[in-house]
């Protein structure tokens, strides 16, 4: 019986070993073999995969989406183009398949192998000098929105680290299509809560939603758009509370705001650019309700991105801002991040919603 899987981490480092490459010509109309590990002369992604001993999980994953989904991957990345594919190794597969009780990678649904190897790769050739700590757009379409793609956060202060849970091992493959990292993890599917708890410029925010015991507001219950400050904003915001000290009595009122305050950054809506553009179509601005009950009006300014074969100019966001219920602005400082889960926006200021003045009248139970 096929099983489908939810969440893809993996750890485990492994040995490599790569067939070296001949330069012949770029041949788009190639067949890639057939036959697991012959291929000669390789050079293109596709080819220098079939051509490593430690490669071979990955290899048969790509034939299995060839052979039973509409998706060409092992072909697509056969001819000329420019990608980035973060190869996960065999090691990497075989802790996949055996975290989540699966006996062959043929076990996972071709759909589900299919959203794994576009969550690896990259529609841009960036070699390893290149790469800097940021969000990149993989390959993988987003289901709530076709016109994003998911996002992945690669951290490259200590070597290249791929969503908190996948690092290069072994960079800059270098086929004639593009470039292979291989890594020692399968990427994990990304939720809201993967990016703040890895992008270490949003961790006061994030370390205040778990120490609140608030994770679901950025985690995978729901789809959602979550604003989330820099620490920069957030701990400016957070050093003129009066939060005791740990293990001292805190002020429950004081709690009480600030859980609300950190509620008041997430609405449970996808607002992408494409639907906060179809929304300032219609009012702008316009008003979004926080899971704090509390309103933030966003104010679109747009610019004219292209103009169509009818000559009808296509706009797109230049920027927003974001208000709160106290009149405090807020600048994006990174837009359309897009998890599994919904839309991450950076910005530059804590949301705050009317502040609550006295503690809620519990009503005792009668015996």
């Amino acid at each position: 019986m096929k099983k489908h899987i939810i969440n893809k981490c993996v750890l485990f480092m492994m040995g490599l070993g790569l067939l070296s490459s001949c330069n012949i010509e770029d041949d788009s109309t190639a067949v890639i073999p057939f036959v697991p590990g012959v291929v000669e002369n390789p050079v293109t992604i596709s080819q220098l995969i079939i051509a490593n001993p430690n490669l071979t999980i990955l290899e048969r994953a790509l034939r299995v989406v060839e052979a039973e989904t509409n998706t060409r991957l092992i072909t697509d990345l056969n001819i000329p183009g420019n990608s980035t594919f973060f190869a996960p190794s065999d090691a990497a597969f075989m802790e996949l398949l055996a975290t989540n009780g699966i006996d062959n990678i043929e076990d996972i649904t071709p759909d589900d192998l299919i959203e794994i190897l576009q969550n690896h790769i990259l529609p841009i050739e960036v070699m390893s000098a290149n790469l800097q700590t940021g969000y990149f757009e993989t390959a993988l379409e987003s289901d709530d929105n076709d016109d994003l793609n998911i996002s992945m956060f690669i951290n490259t202060a200590e070597g290249v680290v791929i969503n908190g849970n996948a690092t290069v091992v072994m960079p800059d493959i270098d086929a004639n299509n593009g470039v292979i990292h291989i890594v020692d993890a399968v990427i994990q599917l990304p939720t809201i809560a993967t990016f703040t708890g890895n992008d270490p410029s949003l961790s006061g925010f994030h370390n205040t939603v778990i120490a609140q015991g608030l994770r679901p507001i950025v985690g995978a219950l729901a789809t959602r758009a979550a604003f989330v400050p820099t620490n920069e904003a957030f701990n400016a915001f957070a050093s003129g509370l009066d939060i005791a000290e740990e293990g001292e009595e805190q002020d429950p009122l004081v709690i009480l705001n600030l859980r609300n305050t950190l509620q008041n950054h997430v609405v449970v809506d996808d607002l992408s650019a494409p639907e906060l553009l179809d929304m300032s179509d219609e009012e702008n601005p316009f008003m979004v309700e926080t899971i704090a009950e509390s309103n933030l009006s966003i104010n679109v300014t747009t610019s004219v991105e292209d103009v169509d074969d009818a000559g009808v100019e296509v706009t797109a966001i230049a920027s927003f801002t974001i208000t709160d219920a106290l009149g405090n602005v807020a600048n994006t400082v990174t837009t359309d991040v897009q998890a599994s889960n919904g839309t991450l926006t950076i910005i530059n200021a804590v949301l705050q919603p009317e502040p609550i003045l006295e503690l809620p009248v519990v009503e005792e139970e009668m015996e």
